[in-house]
C-alpha cells in the first residue's frame, strides 16, 4: 500500500509540474488525474507480480508434499527395529574350547 501511495503522490506532482507550463488551472486539475493513473499502474504492477508468485505457490505445495512423503518413509524405516540376538558372552567361548574354566 505504501508503494501505491508514494507512486500516486509522485505521479501527481510530476503531472502538475509538466502541466504547469500550460497553465496553473490545468496543472491543478490534471495533477489528481495523473496521480490516480500512476497509482492504478502501480497497483496493476503489484497485482501482476503477486499473481505470478501465487501461481508458483502450487509448485511449492508439490515439493513440500514430496518432502513430507520422503520424511514419512524415513520415519517408517526408523520404527522398524531389526531383531537382535540376545547378548552372549563370546569371550568365554574360546576359553571353554581350550579347557580353561
Amino acid at each position: 500500500m505504501f508503494s501505491i501511495l508514494a507512486t500516486a503522490i509522485g505521479g501527481g506532482l510530476a503531472t502538475g509540474a509538466l502541466l504547469f507550463s500550460q497553465g496553473p488551472l490545468l496543472a491543478v486539475v490534471g495533477a489528481p488525474l495523473g496521480g490516480s493513473a500512476c497509482a492504478a499502474a502501480a497497483a496493476f504492477a503489484l497485482y501482476h507480480r503477486r499473481g505470478e508468485a501465487g501461481r508458483a505457490e502450487g509448485d511449492h505445495d508439490r515439493s513440500t508434499d514430496e518432502m513430507v512423503a520422503i520424511l514419512r518413509g524415513l520415519a517408517a524405516e526408523g520404527r522398524r527395529i531389526p531383531e537382535v540376538a540376545p547378548a552372549t558372552d563370546e569371550s568365554a567361548a574360546p576359553d571353554r574350547q581350550r579347557g580353561v574354566a
